[in-house]
């Protein structure tokens, strides 16, 4: 659906797709929306509209999950986070102009939630482009990474003393990071300023 306002909702459009995980949306620099999710069949699904309404270019990937995906748009790709069937999490590279995934990595982090990625500019550097990536670890904790490179290599992980029984998400408003998360029937949100 679509909206303005966020309370006028208009354009509902129920796709003939499926899955048991919730999907996710970004934005490109590009002008088109994509549409990310995982498949009855737990591999992972891209497709792309320019209006919300019509959808196209649907490419599947031979990777598989059991959660819901990360996804940014960063360096004329997509970058896609997951968490694999071995619970390490993931990270390919998707170009809408080639439809086609590469540059797979496999990170020695586990996850035991679904992702939530989020891309920033660096406040220090011209064009360039951070990635921060947010799970449930071990024991129930947030987790965090980021890579400065459009996702090929990460680090600066953070554990924090918050602990969740859901999914994480992150998102940003280009001078703070926002992490919500919950445990039991209480909603937190965590901030911090860049």
């Amino acid at each position: 659906m679509q909206s303005f306002d966020g309370r006028t909702w208009f354009n509902k459009v129920t796709l003939n797709e499926k899955s048991y995980h919730g999907p996710t949306l970004t934005v490109g620099d590009d002008g088109y929306i994509y549409f990310v999710w995982v498949g009855l069949d737990d591999r992972i699904n891209v497709m792309r509209s320019q209006d919300g309404i019509n959808w196209y270019d649907k490419s599947i990937s031979d990777e598989k999950s059991k959660y819901h995906v990360g996804v940014v748009y960063a360096g004329n790709n997509l970058i896609i986070s997951w968490v694999g069937l071995d619970y390490k999490i993931n990270v390919i590279k998707y170009s809408p102009s080639s439809r086609t995934w590469y540059g797979k990595i496999t990170l020695n982090e586990y996850a035991y939630s679904g992702l939530s990625m989020t891309v920033i500019r660096d406040p220090y550097k011209e064009g360039w482009r951070i990635i921060y990536l947010v799970w449930k670890g071990g024991g129930g904790w947030i987790n965090s990474i980021r890579s400065d490179d459009l996702g090929t290599n990460w680090g600066y992980k953070m554990i924090f003393d918050e602990s969740l029984t859901l999914n994480p998400f992150i998102a940003s408003n280009q001078a703070k990071l926002f992490i919500t998360n919950s445990e039991a029937i209480h909603i937190f949100l965590l901030r911090t300023t860049l």
